[in-house]
């Protein structure tokens, strides 16, 4: 989990930060996959109407395809932690 800064205008200027924010956790997953990529990062953040209320907290994530009916992730990534 991240928390996007404060100041943000709009829709794009929270992408960019999410982009920021995620780069590094996302080159980190990637890099203890032993194989299967690429993959690709995808943060999951407030809309500009939910950040104008003081929602700040967004989500990292990892996906193992940038198009809909694409591959699919079948299991765990190596290095991570099973959701209880």
């Amino acid at each position: 989990m991240v928390k996007l800064p404060e100041g943000l205008a709009d829709d794009a200027d929270i992408a960019r930060a999410l982009r920021q924010l995620c780069e590094p956790a996302a080159a980190e997953w990637q890099a203890r996959q032993p194989s299967g990529g690429p993959y690709y990062g995808y943060p999951i953040g407030p809309s500009v109407k939910h950040y104008a209320q003081g929602h700040r907290d967004a989500s990292c994530t990892l996906s193992a395809s940038n198009s809909q009916q694409g591959r699919k992730l079948t299991g765990h990534l190596a290095g991570s932690t099973a959701a209880p």
